[in-house]
Order: C-alpha cells, then sequence, then structure tokens
C-alpha cells in the first residue's frame, strides 16, 4: 500500500535559474519514522553517473582547472537546463538531490559506485579533451562528485564503492594499481585515515573501515567488477587474475573478523546473482541466462557467506539503477543474506532519480526499515516549476514487514508470486514510479531473479521442467 507523499519544493522563489548557478533555500527533508534508542539512520545513494558535458563549452575550462573551482565553473555555465532527456545527472540535479537529502542528522553516507555518466571517454573528446588528458579528468570527476557529498555532509563519514564506470580505462575496464585509485582513496576521509584500508583501496578499490556507530561492526567494501562477466583488465597487467584475487581478499577479511569477534556489512556496486533485464528477454526454455558476476566467482562468495554467515549480517549495491533485492541462500535454500539493490540518482534508464534512508540498529547493524524518496516531477521541472522531491514509500508500510532480512525478503519474494496487490505495488516502486522493464510475459524471471543467483538456480526456477542450458553461463551480458 502506497504511503502519503510528503513534499518539499527544493526551489521557490528563486527559480530554476538560482537552483541552475547557486545554492537556494530549501526545506528540510522529514524521515516518516523516528529512530529509537539505539537506532541511527544513514543515506545510501548509488549510481548518480554524472554528467560534466551538458555544457560542452565549458569542458576546456574544466580540463584546466583544479578540482576546487569546478562548482563554480558548473554554477556559471550558460546551460541552465536542469535536465536533458536521455542524459546522466546534470549538475542542477546534483545539486537538488544534495540538498534533498540533507534533513536527516544520518550517521554516515553510503555511495554504491558509478561516479562517472555513460560513455565517459566518447563524450569526452566529443566535447574536446584528448587522450592524454583523459586519465586526470576522470580522477578529478571523481575527486568532485565525492567532495560535492562530502561538503553536503561535513563530519559525516562518506563510504564509496566504485562502480564499473568509475576507470580511466573504460567502462568494466579498472585495472589494479591504477593512479586513480590513490588520488580518490586519499581524498576520502574514511579511508585515508585507516592505513590498511588506504593500502587496499590503492590496489583495487576494495578496503575494510570500522563502522562509524556499530561496535566491533566492519564495513567492508568490494570492488566487484573484477568479478563481473563484462570485465576486462586491457589497460593494466595481462595474464593476472583480479576477481580470485578479491575474493581471496574478502575470505581473509572475513577470517580476520571471525577471528576478533567481529560483524560485518557488505558494500558493492554490481550485486551478486542474475541480470534480470537480459535475462527476461525470451521466455523460451531453456533459458539464455545473463549472470552480473562469473558463476566460479558467485559460487565462491555464496560458499563464503555460508562459512561465514554469523559474521556477514547484510550487503547493499546498486548497478540495476532500479529498487530491488537479492536474497543469498545457504546450499539448502535456507535464506542467509539480504542484499538492498538502491535505485538510482540518474534518471537515464526510465527510473526517477531516488536515494534511500536506512533506520538501521546501533548496536548491530541490522535494518529495521528504509525510505526511498524520490523527483515526482522530473519531466516538469523548468521554465518556472521546481523540482519536488517526494516519499515514495517505507519498506515495512509497503509490505508489511517486521524488518529487512533475508527471511523478510524471501518472505516477500514468495508473497510477490501470489498476491496481485502487492506485486502492483512491488512493480510500481522498482522504477520509481517511471518506466518499468517488467511486464506480465517476463514477471518470472525478475522474480526468479530475486531467490536465484547461480545461472543452474536461475534456470531451474525459470525453467523447472526444462533440461539445463549448457551455455546458460556464457551468454553475452548486457
Amino acid at each position: 500500500m502506497r504511503i502519503s507523499a510528503i513534499r518539499w519544493v527544493m526551489a521557490a522563489a528563486a527559480g530554476m535559474l538560482a537552483l541552475a548557478i547557486g545554492p537556494c533555500a530549501v526545506q528540510a527533508a522529514q524521515l516518516p519514522f523516528t529512530p529509537g534508542a539505539g537506532q541511527g539512520v544513514f543515506l545510501h545513494l548509488s549510481d548518480l553517473h554524472f554528467n560534466p558535458f551538458a555544457d560542452p563549452s565549458i569542458v576546456r575550462r574544466l580540463i584546466a582547472a583544479p578540482v576546487e573551482q569546478w562548482a563554480g565553473i558548473f554554477r556559471a555555465s550558460q546551460n541552465t537546463a536542469f535536465w536533458d532527456k536521455n542524459q546522466d545527472t546534470s549538475f542542477p540535479l546534483l545539486t537538488s538531490m544534495l540538498a534533498a537529502t540533507k534533513g536527516p542528522a544520518y550517521d554516515y553516507v553510503l555511495s554504491t559506485g558509478d561516479h562517472l555518466s555513460h560513455d565517459f571517454k566518447d563524450e569526452f573528446i566529443k566535447a574536446g579533451g584528448t587522450e592524454d588528458e583523459y586519465a586526470g579528468f576522470v580522477i578529478k570527476t571523481m575527486r568532485f562528485v565525492d567532495r560535492m557529498l562530502k561538503q553536503s555532509f561535513p563530519k559525516i563519514p562518506l563510504i564509496a564503492a566504485l562502480g564499473n564506470n568509475d576507470a580511466t580505462c573504460d567502462d568494466y575496464m579498472l585495472a589494479p594499481n591504477d593512479p586513480m585509485l590513490a588520488a580518490v582513496g586519499r581524498d576520502l576521509p574514511a579511508v585515508a585515515r585507516h592505513p590498511q584500508a588506504l593500502r587496499d583501496y590503492m590496489m583495487g578499490g576494495s578496503y575494510a573501515v570500522p563502522h562509524p556507530k556499530v561496535p566491533k561492526h566492519d564495513i567492508v567494501v568490494l570492488s566487484d567488477v573484477f568479478l563481473s562477466q563484462k570485465y576486462r583488465d586491457a589497460c593494466g597487467q595481462t595474464g593476472i587474475d583480479p576477481g580470485s584475487a578479491e575474493l581471496a581478499w574478502l575470505e581473509w577479511t572475513l577470517y580476520q573478523a571471525k577471528l576478533s569477534g567481529k560483524t560485518v556489512s557488505l558494500a558493492m556496486h554490481i550485486p551478486p546473482g542474475i541480470d534480470s533485464y537480459s535475462s527476461s528477454r525470451s521466455n523460451a526454455c531453456p533459458r539464455k541466462v545473463t549472470s552480473f558476476w562469473q558463476d566460479a566467482y558467485a559460487r565462491r562468495f555464496l560458499a563464503l557467506v555460508a562459512r561465514y554467515q554469523d559474521q556477514v549480517r547484510i550487503a547493499f549495491a546498486g548497478h540495476t539503477h532500479m529498487d530491488d533485492f537479492r536474497v543469498i541462500p545457504d546450499a539448502n535454500g535456507t535464506p542467509l543474506l539480504a542484499t538492498r539493490i538502491t535505485p538510482a540518482v540518474t534518471p537515464l534508464f526510465g527510473n526517477n532519480p531516488a536515494f534511500t534512508a536506512v533506520l538501521y540498529s546501533r548496536t548491530d547493524a541490522s535494518v529495521a526499515d528504509y525510505a526511498t524518496f524520490y523527483l515526482s516531477n522530473l519531466a516538469k521541472v523548468g521554465a518556472g516549476v521546481a523540482p519536488e522531491w517526494t516519499l515514495e514509500y517505507t519498506f515495512k508500510g509497503a509490505y508489511k514487514a517486521a524488518s529487512y532480512d533475508a527471511a523478510s525478503l524471501a518472505a516477500l519474494a514468495k508473497v510477490l508470486r501470489t498476491d496481485e496487490a502487492v506485486r502492483a505495488s512491488f512493480l510500481r516502486y522498482y522504477a520509481v514510479e517511471g518506466q518499468s522493464a517488467i511486464n506480465a510475459s517476463n514477471w518470472n524471471a525478475y522474480a526468479c531473479a530475486q531467490i536465484a543467483i547461480t545461472s543452474e538456480a536461475f534456470q531451474s526456477c525459470a525453467c523447472p521442467t526444462a533440461a539445463p542450458d549448457p551455455g546458460a553461463a556464457r551468454a553475452p551480458p548486457r
């Protein structure tokens, strides 16, 4: 059931021009829940996909200027459009989103990757950049987005993961030990203040840091582009397997946590499991299944989660741009790990821009509830119409669950298959009131992806009477 919308206007008398060129007064966001004793709230953002090329005339200035001057250059731009269709997040959209998030007193900010816009290199060259200037521009853009987040939430830790777009080589081509990693890592205080975390980040983007509020609990951030089906080390050292090294690092990290009596939360960009969009393109059985990760890596990850189930409490991801979840089971199908997939800030794939406020326990890091907010009038913003960020729903309010955990999500996945009213709500929230790719003919593929992590498990769920497809694991990903 949908919750009554809570709206606040992001720009009033100052109008849209003021929003594009500088800050304006905003009304603070109001949470739909009140943290109780021993509870806190953190902000979860993902897939900002910031587009610095909306005004090509300023790109040469951005190339020449230090990152500290970028905000002023964007504010001085003659392009005052809030957002152009079929493009990623503009500077006005980014600043509007940041203004909308400022109300609550967050314990920390979690960003699960993809700071850079899609086709970043092509757009950079088209706007007048050169190959020699490209790596430096990537580094400055990454640091600029992080600095915008840090300036919006001073003295609040920023925990940031890398996405598949966040690389100086190209999409899905992060090179281990890339100079970008050192530059970005040193600019993240939550990483830089922990020497081991910084060393790990500089090697590949993964790191572990103490939770800012939960005792004896670490946030373990995976740079899981190395695990992706699409990953190619085109600009680094050939002949190495960073995916295996990544999982070995994770195993060692979890082993240390167990010996130390610690628990962990996982943060990553690409969720483990099945790409439901690509795997729903045909209903023919056996299915052509596309996994986000290589299946060998997914199986190793499942084994680690089962082995260290007393340590791993919850996981957070992005990448799909949609509002979804995955349930990681053990070998017997018992739900072990809930993975929250938060929707994107960029509206490029038909969703409305969104962010999530998460209510959690400061005792054990378990999640009690979350609230998703979205830009409800994206198509109308401009010509004096101010952007309105609206409460879309809370997890408990929509699904009547006691808490957000693996058991609750597994139960929800079952209800979604049988209760048309609950399914209708989920389908509306999936694309954040936008254009959803789910329909009556492909719904089963999306439902199976929520609970089936490997290609074999998905095949069994989607085509229970069909023979396994021997080429399913090798299907090209989207």
